[in-house]
């Protein structure tokens, strides 16, 4: 483990800064998505919750605020993106849980897999289940 990973402030905040300066612009530049409204936003693995932290800010620059959820097997991660979230001011939802466990009735603007694709051995089996949380416009 690197000393980063040891220091949890730290490193939610590396994550978050490499999402408000690439992912945002990808996403913006790159797709239809559009982030001037809300959307609801999933990560599976989301670990401290940092990159959730961006999508669930308020910022002028993106209009952010939107819904997210992180979904992460590791529980004291888990704990710790709610410790982050709340120490933050930010809303968020984050569950404890295998994602082949996890279901979900509202569909999902985006879903983001940062770090996490390559720790899971069913990859095509993912993407189906993923595919099943998308709105029909979604990006994954």
């Amino acid at each position: 483990m690197q000393t980063r990973h040891q220091d949890r402030s730290a490193y939610f905040e590396e994550t978050a800064t490499s999402c408000r300066n690439y992912y945002l612009p990808y996403i913006e530049q790159h797709t239809s998505l559009k982030f001037g409204r809300n959307c609801r936003v999933m990560e599976v693995g989301c670990g401290f919750g940092g990159i959730l932290s961006i999508f669930a800010a308020s910022t002028t620059e993106f209009s952010l605020k939107h819904t997210v959820k992180g979904i992460d097997i590791h529980k004291p991660s888990i704990e710790t993106a709610k410790t982050l979230f709340a120490e933050r001011g930010l809303k968020g939802t984050f569950i404890c849980s295998d994602i082949f466990d996890y279901s979900d009735t509202q569909p999902y603007d985006l879903i983001i897999l940062h770090d996490a694709l390559e720790h899971i051995p069913e990859k095509e089996r993912l993407m189906l289940h993923l595919k099943s949380f998308l709105k029909a416009d979604g990006l994954l």
